[in-house]
């Protein structure tokens, strides 16, 4: 990694995701997609919203916890929980993604930059053995235990999402779901079968954790949002929690901060919303490509709108450009 890269602070990362990611473009579309016509906005359903301080890291080891990368990329970043309550009737559904911290993310910058030139699996592979990178190590990962920024989701018996919770969190990988092969998991042998045709054995924790996964969504796709077009399979549940992760962050931060978190994290979910990633790969860009993770690391409101807008601006003249979408290229 070049010096600059390792001298790079976290404004700096900013700015530079700002370029490469289009904001200024794609801010003006933001108020037509912020519409209470929209199916998603629409339901007003009252969840209890929290978030953690910042500073203390809730230990979440003992959950079930499956990937859907393959583990020769030593990429955790794609990580999703499972854990029934009963007795408070109640179903616990955990989104995870590596928290990076300023001394890590020139190293999450460095590889995203290497990783966007892959125009395949096997390039991507190779990418990670060339330039040897051991996300393991770059987290400082101690007996399988992964930090992580969250969101966990809390739905009911009658499958309403009656509360979410953001922080900080340390969990364990339980098993990793290659994210192509896992799209050919079948429930009923407890196999799956891997893009070259052979068919691997799973263990029976592993595949009714990630179908009560995907029934739990079902359901509560289903009571809320009759309308949607109804799922099927693994690939229908990627694609769904994509679409309810990207409305339900952008509302939640949007609750909390207002216009800077509309600007960003709206404009995140629509671009990560449009892609055939993963759900967790979604949540990171809304996370920890952009403004979460910067704001419980208390970099200040000012520096964030500086990013948006590419230069100082007050929080009444911010408001303005994102109502007039005034925003330059910067």
């Amino acid at each position: 990694m070049s010096t600059s890269n390792e001298e790079r602070d976290l404004l700096e990362y900013y700015k530079t995701q700002r370029r490469l990611h289009r904001i200024d473009e794609s801010m003006e579309k933001i108020r037509n997609l912020f519409d209470y016509t929209n199916p998603f906005m629409a339901h007003t359903e009252k969840t209890e919203v929290s978030f953690s301080d910042g500073n203390s890291i809730v230990d979440l080891t003992n959950r079930f916890v499956f990937t859907l990368d393959p583990p020769s990329t030593r990429l955790y970043d794609d990580a999703i929980s499972y854990r029934e309550i009963p007795e408070k009737r109640m179903i616990e559904i955990g989104f995870h993604c590596p928290y990076f911290d300023q001394k890590e993310l020139p190293f999450f910058s460095g590889f995203v930059e290497k990783s966007s030139q892959c125009v395949s699996l096997n390039g991507y592979r190779e990418m990670m053995a060339k330039n040897n990178f051991d996300h393991q190590k770059s987290l400082s990962v101690k007996n399988g235990v992964i930090k992580c920024l969250s969101v966990l989701c809390y739905f009911n018996s009658s499958f309403d999402l009656v509360a979410r919770w953001y922080g900080l969190s340390h969990i364990k990988i339980t098993c990793n779901l290659h994210y192509v092969d896992a799209t050919y998991l079948n429930y009923e042998k407890l196999t799956y079968t891997t893009t070259t045709g052979d068919v691997l054995s799973v263990p029976q924790n592993v595949i009714l954790g990630v179908q009560r996964c995907i029934d739990t969504f079902k359901n509560y796709m289903k009571k809320k949002y009759p309308s949607y077009k109804q799922f099927k399979g693994f690939n229908g549940f990627i694609a769904v929690v994509g679409d309810v992760l990207g409305l339900l962050i952008s509302r939640d931060l949007f609750a909390v901060y207002k216009d800077l978190a509309f600007a960003l994290v709206l404009t995140s979910s629509k671009k990560a919303v449009a892609s055939n990633r993963s759900p967790l790969r979604k949540f990171g860009d809304l996370l920890a490509n952009y403004q979460l993770v910067a704001l419980m690391k208390g970099l200040e409101k000012n520096d964030m709108m500086k990013f948006v807008a590419g230069y100082d601006i007050s929080v009444d003249d911010f408001k303005e450009l994102i109502r007039s979408n005034r925003l330059e290229i910067y």
